[in-house]
Order: structure tokens, then sequence, then C-alpha cells
């Protein structure tokens, strides 16, 4: 039986004491899955969030694809590719096989793997969140955490869909956060953007500091608070957001 390294969490605690690397059967490709021989991963807060079912952790991946299965069209034996398991985490481990028409796609041949597996948790939360808000043309966003992973991302993709951006970061990110697309920048050791009397069609809270209530003045009647890292509170006021609004 052929076999790979994975690290495997046992439970609740420091990740020294929870993390033990083992030796575990190699996954073999259904008809329709490709084999990805893992290069690169991350940790994330993602990661952080749950403790999931499956004791391999990892929600992003970089690799090369070793093997697939004999239905497979879309990639060959050889290829690049990066994305995220559909089921959640596995990405801690030297290997995973994941269905063809998953979050799986060619890894851009002027990235590293590190370099391509780096940009993957932000994007993918900034796209998720965005959209679910119904962003659109000439909307005034703020991100709050603008120099993070999914901060970063957030900037760069309200920039793309056509919104005036505020980024609100520490004092020695403003060039960075400027430099990424942001329109203003707001220093938070200086300045608190919720006392400035603007008002934003959407709020994004990327690093959990913030919430609903303290926010609420800021926004335009239909606007949206959205948090990357949320609390009970904050999830039932996006539902009612969502279905009611």
């Amino acid at each position: 039986m052929a076999t790979m390294k994975a690290m495997i969490c046992n439970g609740y605690g420091d990740a020294k004491d929870v993390f033990e690397l083992k030796t575990i059967a190699k996954p073999i490709p259904k008809d329709n899955e490709i084999l990805v021989k893992i290069h690169a991963t991350m940790a994330t807060s993602g990661d952080c969030l749950f403790k999931p079912k499956n004791p391999i952790w990892g929600l992003c991946f970089a690799g090369e694809i070793e093997k697939i299965g004999k239905n497979v069209e879309l990639f060959k034996e050889g290829d690049q590719v990066f994305g995220s398991p559909e089921s959640a985490f596995g990405m801690y481990a030297q290997y995973i096989c994941l269905p063809e028409t998953g979050c799986v796609v060619e890894k851009p041949k002027n990235l590293s793997y590190t370099e391509s597996v780096a940009i993957l948790f932000g994007t993918e939360t900034a796209i998720q969140f965005l959209e679910g808000a119904k962003i659109g043309k000439d909307q005034k966003v703020l991100v709050y955490g603008a120099s993070g992973s999914v901060g970063i991302a957030t900037v760069q993709m309200a920039k793309y869909y056509g919104t005036v951006v505020t980024g609100v970061c520490s004092t020695t990110n403003l060039e960075m956060v400027k430099s990424n697309g942001a329109d203003y920048i707001i220093d938070y050791t200086k300045n608190d953007f919720r006392g400035n009397g603007k008002k934003y069609d959407i709020i994004f809270d990327t690093v959990g500091k913030l919430s609903y209530s303290s926010c609420k003045d800021s926004l335009n009647p239909t606007g949206f608070y959205l948090m990357a890292l949320f609390s009970l509170t904050g999830v039932l006021h996006q539902l009612w957001r969502y279905w009611w609004s």
C-alpha cells in the first residue's frame, strides 16, 4: 500500500500539542478525480475558526497532478494546478484527490507554488462576501483591515466592480493600501471612521474587530455590514438582511 505524510489534528489546544505528523494511506483517484501532489499550502484564519471532521486541516493548495482517473478530460498528468477542495480541508498532506470539476484550475505560469496558494484564501473570501452583498458600480465600500490577506483582495475586487473604496489600516500600511487601489485611506490609530459622518453601502470587517451595532450609523439604509470573523449576533443580522432586505 502506497503511503504519504500528513499533519493530523488530534483535538483542541495549542498547535504544538494537537498536531502530529503521521504516515497514512496515499489516496487513490476515482474515475472522475485527479491526484495532486501538494507543493504548497497555507495556514489561514479559516483553519482556526472550526475543528473540522476531517483530521487533516488546510483549505488551499498548489501542486502538480500526478495521476488522473480514466474519465478525466479537463486535466492531464503533469499539469500544475491550485485551488481548494469542495469538501473543505485536507491540504496539510502530501497528496489530495479532487473531482476534476471542483474548485481547481491551472496555476498561473508566472507564479510559483507558494505565490499561487497565497492568493487563494483572501480572494475566495472577498468574492463570496462581496457578491453576497450585491456589490455594484459606484457603491461606497469601506474595508476594515485593508492590509491583511482578505482586506487586500477585497480592495482589489471592490475596485474591479467599479466602487469607491475606503481602506482602514494602521499607519505602517497606509502607502501599501493606497498603492493597492483604495481611493481613500483611514489610519485607525488616529481616526475612527464611525465618527466622520459618511455613509457606506458596504462595510466589510475583515479582522473581527467591529460589530454591526457600532457600524449601523455609518451604513446607508440598504447597506450591508460584513464580517469575515463572526459572532452569533452578527450572523443573525446578516441572515435578516439577506432574507428580508
